[in-house]
């Protein structure tokens, strides 16, 4: 039989190597613990950098738009410029809005669908007859539809169209934005309160 001290000694030797193992392990896992904050922390800050960029470029009222690769970055920019619209075209469906262009206005417009692709086209529609403008053409998600009408010396009307009608199966999501009046540009985003009171008036047409 060995002698106490012996089985003491003995037990005291194996505790210690099960301690050693669980300092190891705890080392290991705040190691991870750190390494994974670093990598939340620096995803973090690469979204706060995006989004302060975007600001940024809201701030400078650009609506000329980069060369990104997520393309629904240039589309959300244009989601929040002032009097932007969206709106959802089923399948098979074709969207249009009217709009009434006093005379001596300009008529600019800035267009994006979300994803795939969509027809765009511009009528001036006079006693009840769409004269085409330009024909249907389809625009993928990257390219901005974007153009402007010269001023005339009469009121018109002018439609915007886009045509999902060859789509059978994807819904698409467009925004766009107008602008009218005598000193308008593909430049501006925000001209102020009283662009919005143009824009307003434009989709409701002219007095009675």
């Amino acid at each position: 039989m060995y002698p106490k001290y012996d089985y003491d000694y003995t037990y005291t030797y194996y505790s210690s190597i099960g301690f050693k193992d669980q300092v190891d392990a705890l080392e290991k896992a705040a190691a991870k613990a750190r390494a994974d904050f670093s990598k939340v922390a620096g995803k973090g800050a690469a979204d706060a950098n995006k989004k302060l960029n975007k600001a940024r470029r809201l701030a400078n009222r650009a609506l000329d738009f980069d060369d990104d690769e997520d393309n629904s970055v240039d589309y959300d920019l244009l989601l929040e410029a002032v009097g932007t619209t969206e709106k959802v075209i089923s399948i098979r469906a074709k969207h249009s809005q009217n709009y009434h262009v006093p005379a001596g206005s300009l008529f600019v417009w800035k267009a994006r669908v979300k994803k795939n692709d969509i027809g765009f086209s511009i009528f001036e529609v006079n006693d009840g007859e769409n004269i085409e403008i330009q024909e249907n053409r389809k625009y993928s998600s990257d390219v901005t539809i974007q153009g402007q009408l010269p001023a005339t010396s009469n009121d018109r009307v002018i439609s915007l169209v886009f045509d999902n009608s060859y789509s059978n199966l994807a819904v698409k999501r467009v925004a766009y934005w107008i602008a009218c009046g005598e000193n308008v540009s593909l430049a501006d985003d925000a001209i102020g309160a009283a662009r919005s009171i143009e824009v307003a008036a434009a989709e409701e047409g002219p007095p009675e």
